[in-house]
Order: C-alpha cells, then sequence, then structure tokens
C-alpha cells in the first residue's frame, strides 16, 4: 500500500528533509580528509529551496534555534560515525537562491555544502565596498570596488605613463594640477 523505503523521491515532510539533510551532511564529512575531521573549521549549508518549501526547510534545520541543528544533530552523527571535530567549528546555514560553485550539491534535497577546512578555508563570497573622497579632489567623489575586480591602481591622473615606458589606468584617480 505505501513504499515508505522508496528510493529517489523527494523529502515532502519536515522530518524526512532533516534525515536527507544529515544523510547528506554525514557523507561529506565522512569523504573530507578520510573522515577523521581535525582539520574541518566548519561547514556551510546552502538551501536553496523555493519559497513554496521554505518554512519546511526552515522548521528541518530549526531556524528558530540556532544552534540547536548544529549540537544536536550534526554533533551527534559525527559522534555516531567517529569523526572527531575540532571543539571550535563552525556552522553556518544560509538561505539563497543559488549555492556558490565551490559546494557539493546534495541530490535529493534543495541544499548544497561546503566544508571548510584549514586548507580550503572559505567559500569566495562576492563583496562590494564604496570609497568616499572626504578631502581633496579625486575624479569622482565616491568608488565602488569589487572583489571580481582583479587590480584596483590608485594614483595621479586616470592614464599614466610607467618607468618602464607602459601605460596604466588608474581605478581612483587624483588630479596631478590640484589646489589640495
Amino acid at each position: 500500500m505505501f513504499d515508505l523505503f522508496k528510493q529517489g523521491s523527494r523529502p515532502q515532510d519536515v522530518k524526512a528533509i532533516r534525515s536527507s539533510l544529515l544523510q547528506f551532511i554525514k557523507e561529506q564529512l565522512q569523504k573530507t580528509e578520510g573522515g577523521e575531521g581535525g582539520n574541518i573549521k566548519g561547514l556551510c549549508l546552502y538551501i536553496t529551496c523555493n519559497e513554496d518549501e521554505k518554512h519546511l526547510y526552515e522548521a528541518a534545520v530549526y531556524a528558530d534555534d540556532e544552534d540547536r541543528f548544529k549540537e544536536e544533530e550534526v554533533q551527534r552523527i559525527a559522534d555516531d560515525y567517529a569523526i572527531a571535530l575540532p571543539e571550535n567549528w563552525t556552522l553556518e546555514i544560509n538561505f539563497s537562491e543559488t549555492a556558490p560553485p565551490e559546494a557539493l550539491q546534495a541530490l535529493d534535497v534543495d541544499a548544497a555544502m561546503f566544508v571548510s577546512t584549514k586548507k580550503k578555508p572559505t567559500v569566495h563570497k562576492e563583496a562590494t565596498a564604496f570609497i568616499r573622497v572626504l578631502n581633496g579632489e579625486a575624479e569622482k567623489r565616491v568608488y565602488s570596488i569589487t572583489s571580481s575586480d582583479r587590480v584596483i591602481n590608485i594614483g595621479r591622473e586616470r592614464r599614466v605613463q610607467t618607468a618602464d615606458g607602459f601605460f596604466r589606468e588608474n581605478t581612483i584617480a587624483f588630479p596631478d594640477k590640484s589646489a589640495n
């Protein structure tokens, strides 16, 4: 009548989602560093579900009780499978539309995970900074720079010839002839 052990179906309730997430986390922890876990700094879990299912995933990871999923569920799995996580390991849960390319995608739930180790410390996160000129003159009053910008040159004039004869573009440019 009911096929409770049906493989390949997507979980439909909170308990099944939590179970699938924990199974996924266990598998990734076992793969990382041969399952020893001593060099793991933290886990970044990315929940990429649609808005209609978000409440189910929030309940599955105890979104209202920040450390409960980490301490009661993930730590229990690490203990049960002899994965020696260090004392100060962290768990970061992010609800987002997409997971970063470095994260490993789960097959049966809308989640991905990145395991931060001493060798692979973090996921690249896109960031933007704004630089505002408070005193003096510059080509612009506010400059926007992002973490994807390769090189940011700061100097006098927009285009400058260097000592070796090449030209360089200054991202942030101050006028060569300025009263300030």
